[in-house]
C-alpha cells in the first residue's frame, strides 16, 4: 500500500495515515531498535515507528513497539531513509519527535534507536518564558471522558503548594499554578516548585477529579493524564463542633466500581491490605487472594492507596468510569525495614528531644497533648484521645480507626495527615493506634495544615501528627528533710 505525501506529512502526520509496502526486487534487511521516553525515563510502549525513503518520501516502512519499547521491521530494501516515530504520549508535549537520517544496508539486522528529546529542550518548548537554568518543573498531560474517551477543551487544571518563607520569622504562603486545556484536550503547567509536592486538580463546570499529590524533581516533566465527567455527587457530614459551630466535612460519592489485586514484588497476594480512594471516606481491605471492590465511587481521576503493616504506602492514579468498573493492579515494592528494639539505660534530667518539643509548643502552633495529659486521660487507644483535638475527624471502618484532617478554606473536604513517629516520617495514612499506645506517648504534637506544621514536620497541604515515645521515666520525689535537723555539706 502506497500513501503519495510531501515529506513532511510522511513524516509529522498522525498514525491514521496509510503507510507504504514496499515491493522492490532486490535484497532486502530487517530494522531493529528501542523507543526510549526520555521524559518518563522508560521505554516507550505502542509507539509507531516510522521509515521513509529520502528520494522517495510517499513510501514508507513501519513497525510498532511491544511491551518494551522494541520495534522490528522486516524486508527493508538497503539505502538511506528518514526515521521518526508517532505516539499519543508525544502530542502534549509541544515538541516533535526527532527525524534520523540514517543509511540501512551494512549488516542484518540494522539497529536503529530512537527516542524523545533531552528535557531541557521540551521545558523550552513547554515553557517558552522560563529562563534557560531555572530548576522548576513541568506537569503535562491529557484531559478527556472517562466513558468515552474524548479528549476535552477548556478544563481548567490547578496545581496548589505551600512556599515555605524564613526571613526575620518563619512563614507559610499558599501558591498556585492554573491552565486551561486546549482543542485536543492537552495541557502543560510550568514553574512548579522542585524538591517537593504539588497538589494537582481539573475542573470542568460542576465537574472534577479528586486531588493527586505529585511528586516532583528539579527541571523534570512529569505527566498526570486525567478524567473529569458527570455523575460524582458530594456527601456532606457534620464534623467536630468548635465555638458552638459545626464544621462540614464533603466526600465524594457517584456511580463508579473499582476492583483489583494487591501484590507483592514477588508476585504473590497481600491479604489484609488497607485500601482507600482519597475524599471518599470508603475503605476496604484485600481478602485472602489479594482481591479487593469498592463501589459507589465518584467519577473520573482519583487517588487510590495502598497500605500495609511492613510495606510503604502505594498511591496511584485510577480513572473511574460511570458506564463500566476499573480494574487494577498494586504492586507493594518497597518493603519497610523493621529495626530491632533498643534498649535505653541512661538517663537525663532534662533531653533535648523534651526541650525542642516544649520551644514548639510556646510558639503556639498545633495542638499538643503532652504526658501529664495523657496520663489522666481514660482512653487506651490513641484515636480516641485524638477525637478531642479540634480540626481531627476519626472514622471507624473495617475494624480501623482512621484520622483525618479537615481542609482550609481554599481546599475540599478532609485528607489524610503525614505521621511521624520519634521524628521519623512513616508516611500518610498509617494505622497510629497500631503504632502506640497512649500508656506508651510522651506527647502528641498535631499541626492540622501546613500553615501550622514547622518546617521539619511539613509534608504537604494535609497537615501532620508527630507521635513521641516515652523517653524517661518521672524522676522520684525526694523526701522531705526532717524537721530540727540541719542538713550538713558533705
Amino acid at each position: 500500500m502506497i500513501a503519495r505525501l510531501p515529506l513532511a506529512c510522511a513524516l509529522l502526520a498522525a498514525p491514521a495515515i496509510l503507510l507504504a509496502q514496499e515491493r522492490a526486487a532486490g535484497p532486502h534487511i530487517s530494522v531493529v531498535g528501542e523507543v526510549y521516553d526520555s521524559i518518563a525515563k522508560r521505554p516507550l510502549v505502542d509507539a509507531l515507528v516510522q521509515f521513509v525513503r529520502t528520494n522517495a518520501v510517499h513510501e514508507a516502512r513501519s513497525g510498532v513497539t511491544d511491551s518494551r519499547g522494541r520495534y522490528r521491521i522486516d524486508s527493508v530494501v538497503p539505502g538511506e531513509y528518514f526515521a521518526s516515530f508517532f505516539h499519543p504520549a508525544v502530542d502534549s508535549l509541544a515538541v516533535q519527535a526527532p527525524v534520523r537520517r540514517v543509511t540501512l544496508g551494512a549488516r542484518d539486522p540494522e539497529r536503529v534507536e530512537l527516542g524523545l528529546p533531552a528535557t531541557e529542550r521540551v521545558i523550552a518548548a513547554l515553557c517558552p518564558g522560563l529562563p534557560p537554568f531555572d530548576s522548576s518543573a513541568v506537569i503535562v498531560g491529557e484531559v478527556r471522558d472517562p466513558d468515552t474517551g474524548a479528549p476535552l477543551p477548556n478544563v481548567t487544571v490547578t496545581a496548589h503548594w505551600v512556599d515555605l518563607v524564613i526571613a526575620e520569622r518563619f512563614t507559610v504562603e499558599r501558591q498556585g499554578a492554573r491552565t486551561n486545556t486546549g482543542a485536543g484536550g492537552s495541557y502543560a503547567l510550568c514553574g512548579l516548585p522542585s524538591g517537593g509536592e504539588v497538589s494537582l486538580e481539573a475542573r470542568l463546570d460542576q465537574r472534577t477529579t479528586g486531588r493527586l499529590e505529585v511528586g516532583l524533581a528539579a527541571r523534570s516533566i512529569v505527566r498526570r493524564d486525567l478524567a473529569v465527567a458527570e455523575g460524582s455527587t458530594f456527601l456532606t457530614l457534620a464534623g467536630e463542633v468548635t465555638e458552638g459551630r459545626a464544621r462540614m466535612d464533603t466526600l465524594l460519592r457517584g456511580p463508579g466500581r473499582l476492583s483489583g489485586t494487591v501484590l507483592n514484588e514477588a508476585g504473590r497476594p497481600v491479604t489484609d491490605a488497607i485500601v482507600e480512594v482519597w475524599h471518599t471516606g470508603l475503605t476496604t481491605r484485600t481478602d485472602a487472594s489479594g482481591r479487593f471492590e469498592i463501589a459507589s465511587l465518584p467519577v473520573g481521576t482519583h487517588a487510590l492507596e495502598v497500605r500495609r503493616i511492613g510495606f510503604a504506602p502505594q498511591q496511584i492514579p485510577v480513572h473511574l468510569a460511570s458506564r463500566a468498573p476499573t480494574s487494577v493492579d498494586v504492586v507493594l515494592e518497597k518493603p519497610v525495614r523493621m529495626l530491632d528494639a533498643v534498649r535505653v539505660t541512661a538517663r537525663t534530667l532534662y533531653s533535648r528531644r523534651q526541650s525542642e518539643i516544649e520551644q514548639r509548643r510556646r510558639r503556639g502552633w498545633g495542638h499538643f497533648i503532652m504526658r501529664d495529659e495523657l496520663e489522666r486521660s481514660a482512653a487506651s487507644r490513641v484515636t480516641d484521645v485524638l477525637r478531642r483535638v479540634p480540626g481531627v475527624r476519626v472514622y471507624t471502618t473495617q475494624g480501623s480507626d482512621v484520622v483525618t484532617f479537615a481542609r482550609g478554606e481554599n481546599m475540599s473536604g478532609p485528607c489524610r495527615p503525614t505521621v511521624y513517629m520519634d521524628g521519623h516520617r512513616l508516611g500518610s495514612s498509617e494505622d497510629i493506634d497500631f503504632l502506640a499506645t497512649v500508656n506508651s506517648l510522651e506527647a502528641i504534637e498535631v499541626y492540622t495544615s501546613a500553615t501550622q506544621a514547622p518546617v521539619e514536620y511539613w509534608s504537604g497541604s494535609c497537615g501532620a501528627i508527630v507521635l513521641w515515645t516515652k523517653m524517661e521515666p518521672a524522676l522520684p520525689k525526694l523526701p522531705k528533710p526532717k524537721k530540727g535537723k540541719e542538713r550538713e555539706d558533705p
